[in-house]
């Protein structure tokens, strides 16, 4: 069975690495400022550490030859012990934090061939690219204190804050109507690849599926909302300055419609599909994408 680099530094800090915004080095273990940091690596698909007091980065094998003087065969033989020991479900890290009034509890699960299925009729097959968005199945999920379901999908945002509880209709997370739980109104998510253009859409559901279309080609970013005004969010003029296009991705409806509209006067590119209501709506239709759905030639 595989372990991910994730799950053995959750195991070795015995806590999810995605609620924590930095620990204090391991090699200058005097510094008074937390400076080591861990992050997810597109290239290596999977999680890192870097330790910025001292320069040092790498994986779970490095990390522990470092905090503990260890050589790479002892710290090799560290983690072969965790491997060994590791059970997805004892292992599974629960979480509680309170936001704004609400509290949310879950505990992070790994994907099944059932997580899956649901992105399989967007044409996403890759794990590691719902990992790189921040995409996590979750369960046993309280939201104060009122159980939502025993399985769903997480949407967290760069800081790893849970942000969307979402619970598909129809699918293995829900057999009855969609559900949505916000626990942090106004967030920001972005995908970069240094490109010249951006797309600014209204989910993170949306933003996996374009990115999964475009290969990097395009920067993504979303609100998680139609209604956010754009104008009043510093990213935003932040982008204003930075790309050569901007182009907005709301549903063709008569309310993504208006604020597309709206932000023309910006500059930005209304983008949409002709002939659905949005991105996704086309893909499970059809099965698959044609650049000529849309109003204009990206």
């Amino acid at each position: 069975m595989k372990v991910t680099n994730l799950e053995l530094f959750n195991m070795i800090l015995n806590q999810d690495i995605r609620t924590i915004k930095a620990i204090k080095s391991i090699v200058n273990k005097n510094e008074r400022t937390p400076s080591l940091k861990f992050y997810y690596d597109d290239r290596f698909g999977d999680y890192l550490f870097k330790d910025f007091s001292s320069g040092e980065c790498g994986g779970p094998v490095k990390f522990i030859m470092l905090r503990d003087g260890l050589s790479y065969d002892d710290a090799k033989n560290v983690i072969k012990g965790y491997i060994k020991n590791y059970d997805p479900q004892a292992n599974a890290v629960k979480v509680e934090y309170v936001i704004k009034k609400k509290t949310v509890t879950y505990d992070i699960e790994r994907y099944t061939s059932e997580d899956l299925k649901y992105w399989e009729k967007y044409n996403i097959t890759d794990v590691n690219h719902l990992y790189k968005h921040m995409v996590y199945p979750i369960s046993n999920i309280y939201y104060n204190d009122m159980f939502i379901g025993k399985r769903a999908i997480g949407y967290f945002d760069n800081d790893s804050n849970l942000i969307q509880i979402y619970l598909p209709a129809n699918s293995v997370y829900n057999t009855s109507g969609e559900k949505k739980f916000y626990t942090l109104s106004g967030s920001f998510a972005i995908q970069r690849y240094n490109s010249k253009y951006l797309i600014i859409t209204k989910s993170k559901k949306e933003m996996v599926v374009w990115d999964n279309i475009l290969k990097g080609s395009f920067d993504i970013a979303c609100w998680y909302s139609e209604s956010i005004k754009l104008e009043k969010k510093a990213e935003f003029h932040i982008f204003m300055n930075h790309y050569e296009k901007i182009y907005l991705n709301y549903d063709n409806d008569k309310v993504g419609q208006k604020q597309m509209e709206y932000y023309s006067k910006f500059g930005i590119i209304p983008l949409f599909t002709v002939n659905d209501k949005n991105i996704t709506d086309v893909i499970e239709k059809k099965k698959s994408f044609n650049f000529n759905e849309l109003n204009v030639q990206l």
